[in-house]
């Protein structure tokens, strides 16, 4: 992405531990592209509502999450807040081979003492999507030899 990116533009990314965050300096400069990226550590949630002010918000084109599932409505929402009109917000890994579609096989799953709340954070990205005037999503589907999933194209009207 940041080899994509015109002259002045920047790509930041968020890293929980330092150790990610290491590896993830390390590939970057190795690509030479540290001028590009910036790379923030600690919770993402902390550190996207740590980015305020007229030189961040509505400034970014586009945003990517791919973080703790269970946050993704909170990342929506400060994304949301940081992408310019017309921006483009993605969000992967959603449909976790269908269950975030299928009720009552995440019903058997919960009572069976199964993990469930990944799926129900599913569930509540998409009732924020749809209420959200401002947002307008689709759900791309993929799949490979692991399962299937997918990923949400949120475009910030």
């Amino acid at each position: 992405m940041a080899r994509g990116l015109p002259e002045g533009g920047k790509l930041v990314t968020f890293e929980l531990d330092e150790k990610t965050a290491g590896v993830a300096k390390e590939n970057i400069a190795h690509a030479g592209l540290a001028d590009r990226v910036e790379v923030v550590v600690g919770p993402a949630e902390k550190s996207l509502a740590a980015m305020t002010g007229a030189a961040e918000e509505g400034t970014y084109d586009f945003a990517f999450i791919d973080a703790f599932i269970v946050n993704n409505v909170t990342y929506m929402k400060e994304c949301k807040r940081l992408v310019k009109s017309g921006g483009v917000i993605i969000v992967d890994n959603i449909v976790q081979n269908g269950l975030v579609a299928d009720e009552a096989k995440t019903a058997a799953l919960k009572a069976a003492g199964e993990e469930t709340s990944y799926i129900e954070a599913g569930r509540e990205l998409l009732q924020y999507l749809q209420s959200d005037p401002d947002l307008e999503a689709t759900t791309v589907p993929t799949a490979d030899s692991r399962g299937f999933d997918g990923w949400h194209f949120v475009l910030r009207k």
